[in-house]
């Protein structure tokens, strides 16, 4: 009697760990991806089932200025700047905003139309308008001060760069392109805050409506000129 139940108690230990041992061996085997670089690797995965997605970085948000998408592992690159709350344009070059120039000016009047000068403008690569101005018949602006030109625009008119005012025949520069040389004048720009400043200068002046007047206090006589008018831009 003894001798049945103790081979029936070891026909059930046999059955029971052979039993485990096969729920061990299903366990164990669990197919996915198994490359931990991949999007959709698998932590418990044991068997490579070819299934590995490769991760792709970038913004996952589709309502974001950078949302990629062909990106599944969002990598933090999602703009957070509220653009338009910048403003300047060295600020606004970002991945996240972009500048708009506001519209360009036309120009004419002054002392260089009385002066019978030639003016056109033109638009530069960072959207300012360029002006330029001479005479054809070789007069000049010889007041000390005043109106040099007038310009109309939709937009307020910021500062001016990149002056160049010719003086008598010298050796920089060619407004007029009739072969002679124009010697430039120091210029500077005044924004028009504080005290003036000293020697030859220019600056900007509203007479209402869409008009400025762009003044100048340049004592030798002017033979030609060439500006940049900058205006104010947003950052969106």
């Amino acid at each position: 009697m003894k001798n049945l139940i103790k081979t029936s108690l070891l026909l059930f230990l046999s059955i029971f760990i052979t039993s485990c041992d096969e729920d061990s061996s299903s366990q164990a085997e669990i197919s996915g991806c198994t490359d931990e670089s991949a999007f959709n690797y698998n932590l418990e995965a044991t068997i490579d089932d070819d299934s590995c997605i490769d991760a792709i970085l970038g913004c996952t948000d589709e309502s974001n200025i950078q949302f990629n998408p062909d990106a599944n592992v969002d990598d933090g690159s999602c703009c957070t700047i509220v653009c338009s709350e910048i403003l300047t344009q060295d600020g606004c070059t970002t991945d996240c905003c972009t500048w708009t120039i506001d519209p360009a000016a036309s120009a004419s009047g002054g002392l260089a139309e009385t002066n019978d000068f030639n003016i056109t403008t033109g638009s530069t690569e960072n959207g300012a308008t360029r002006v330029i101005g001479f005479s054809l018949t070789g007069s000049s602006i010889t007041d000390d001060q005043g109106t040099l030109i007038s310009i109309e625009s939709e937009s307020t008119p910021s500062s001016l760069d990149n002056i160049i005012i010719a003086g008598l025949t010298g050796t920089t520069e060619d407004l007029d392109e009739d072969g002679q040389y124009d010697e430039n004048i120091t210029v500077t720009f005044w924004d028009g805050t504080g005290s003036p400043p000293s020697g030859n200068y220019l600056y900007l002046e509203s007479v209402g409506g869409n008009t400025w007047n762009i003044n100048f206090n340049i004592i030798p006589s002017i033979y030609g000129l060439q500006l940049d008018i900058i205006f104010s831009g947003t950052c969106s």
